[in-house]
């Protein structure tokens, strides 16, 4: 029993790391995507000229725009008033502003507004 299992063992090993011994390199895989698309005189989405067929050009962005839209979030504007801190210094009045919730939440698909 013993004997088989080196037989059996041996061989395996082998084949394991012969698989180890293998070339790929990038350039020994074909072509790159990008001279594909040159070759076949197909213009990449990116490459587009976005004059005036912008608004009609779908893209990633735009999709999840149209079907996820934002959910009105209002920003607030509070003015502070001149104030003295509890050390005798002075602090001018100034302006900040915040949204209402602290993050922006997306409507469901379909969903009303």
């Amino acid at each position: 029993m013993k004997h088989l299992t080196k037989l059996l063992l041996i061989p395996l090993i082998i084949f394991l790391l012969s698989g180890c011994d293998r070339n790929l390199k990038p350039e020994n895989q074909g072509n790159k995507m990008e001279t594909f698309f040159q070759n076949n005189n197909i213009s990449l989405p990116h490459l587009k000229n976005r004059g005036l067929n912008a608004g009609f050009i779908r893209t990633q962005e735009t999709e999840l725009e149209n079907n996820f839209p934002k959910l009105p979030n209002p920003v607030l504007n509070m003015f502070i008033y001149p104030h003295i801190t509890k050390y005798d210094n002075p602090v001018p009045g100034y302006t900040t502003n915040f949204k209402l919730y602290r993050v922006d939440h997306y409507a469901l698909p379909n969903e009303d507004l």
